[in-house]
């Protein structure tokens, strides 16, 4: 095992131990000591809104928390959703106890863009108004409860008066303040990825392209700031995420907890070929369907990977306008689930160079019982559309839980869809797709 310090002073003070395979391959990567139970749930304003949901969200595209969940291969869940568009920090905070009994081992808190352009000042939401907690009180309460505390400092808006930026800027010297002077804090300084500190400005200026109205990341700002959180959590979250190693946890017996339910999920098996579409040529895996939207047209391949886990499913995709899209689909055994049964999917892609071309990898799991509609899971990256997102990148589509309701059980299915947002052609590769039922 490897023991990292990963930092002793205003950040964070924490050992962290993760155990990896012989080989360095590191799979399933062992555990973690470091004492904070999977996912994390959120407090604040528009700009975290809608993190559970993994979907999207008007302009801004997934959150950067689901951005940095994608990179981190789905080890970061959001668990409870506590941000509402428009609130200040004495309307979010009311709902502290519902966050701190979601179970999430890390609460994130942010924003006071809603206080300081209500003209409530940097101090009132730190020490309390309205009646309610401040910001510090909250703070407190999530330490005290022994959760990991995620803040962030203010990044918005372009329209802040000359008094209200000051408001801004001593909101975020409290922040690194606090972080400096307490244990079990996370400091993420979100102003380093978002302002251009090339402009000679009086006013918050976005780098190019990260903001369309001065507040809201768009696209590229949420995946950039993504990006960045990823690399800051990377060694402290941990990896308990089960996602397939190898073949032989494939199984389609009635009853079979734990197993992975995806067929062929590592791709290794084209002794009987798959059914390639129309518009879709060359080599599709045993017991996948590959299939197309509009004029858009793909070459499938399979390809041993270089890290041995088992092969990709590799899409070389042509697409003639925005909207088509190119789906890859297998179909699990029915018998695998009962109704009253949980479920969760994941799937990895890796993107290729010109990935603006997609606007959407989309997995979507289901099982559909006669006596409801299709229980679905969904979750899209939803990253794209622009020229700077051209460069390659790795993802990880999880899912949440789904219950399957009462009646009897018809269909499951395991889709993973590229959306294109403009025509172009775009490299894809699939891998590590499971389908696991929970153990209750």
């Amino acid at each position: 095992m490897t023991t990292v310090n990963i930092k002793d002073g205003p950040l964070l003070n924490l050992t962290h131990v993760v155990g990896h395979d012989a080989d360095g391959i590191g799979g399933r990567i062992g555990y973690s000591s470091f004492p904070l139970k999977q996912g994390i749930a959120v407090l604040g304003d528009s700009r975290l809104a809608n993190s559970a949901a993994g979907t999207t969200y008007g302009t801004q595209g997934p959150t950067f928390i689901n951005q940095a969940s994608y990179r981190l291969k789905g080890r970061l869940p959001v668990i409870y959703d506590g941000a509402v568009s428009g609130q200040r920090s004495d309307q979010y905070l009311a709902r502290l106890d519902a966050v701190l009994g979601s179970g999430a081992g890390m609460i994130a808190i942010f924003g006071v863009y809603n206080d300081v352009v209500q003209n409530y000042t940097a101090q009132q939401a730190w020490t309390g108004y309205n009646s309610a907690i401040g910001l510090k009180e909250a703070f407190d309460k999530v330490l005290a409860a022994g959760r990991r505390l995620f803040v962030i400092t203010e990044f918005s808006g372009s329209a802040l008066t000359a008094a209200q930026l000051l408001e801004v800027l001593r909101y975020n010297q409290l922040l690194r303040q606090y972080a400096a002077a307490n244990h079990g804090v996370i400091l993420f300084d979100a102003t380093a990825t978002m302002w251009d500190p090339s402009q000679l400005s009086t006013t918050i200026a976005f780098k190019s392209g990260y903001s369309s109205d001065g507040l809201h990341p768009v696209r590229l700002g949420g995946m950039n700031l993504g990006a960045a959180l990823a690399t800051l959590l990377d060694p402290i979250v941990p990896n308990f995420v089960p996602r397939p190693v190898a073949a032989w946890e494939y199984s389609s017996a009635a009853g079979s907890l734990g197993a992975n339910h995806c067929p062929n999920g590592l791709f290794l098996d084209t002794s009987v070929a798959g059914t390639p579409g129309a518009g879709i040529t060359g080599t599709v895996p045993k017991s996948w369907t590959v299939s197309r939207s509009g004029s858009a047209t793909a070459v499938s391949s399979v390809v041993a990977r270089s890290d041995g886990r088992g092969a990709d499913l590799v899409l070389d995709c042509t697409f003639s306008a925005g909207g088509e899209y190119i789906q890859a689909v297998v179909y699990p055994v029915t018998t695998n689930y009962a109704t009253g049964d949980e479920f969760e999917a994941w799937a990895s892609v890796d993107v290729g160079a010109n990935s603006g071309v997609l606007s959407a990898p989309t997995l979507r799991a289901y099982v559909q019982a006669t006596a409801q509609a299709a229980v679905a899971a969904n979750e899209s990256s939803s990253y794209a559309g622009s020229p700077g997102l051209s460069a390659a990148h790795s993802l990880t589509l999880r899912t949440g839980r789904n219950v399957i309701g009462a009646g009897t059980i018809s269909t499951a299915a395991f889709a993973v869809s590229l959306y294109a947002a403009a025509a172009g052609t775009v490299q894809v590769r699939l891998n590590n797709c499971g389908l696991f039922r929970r153990v209750p």
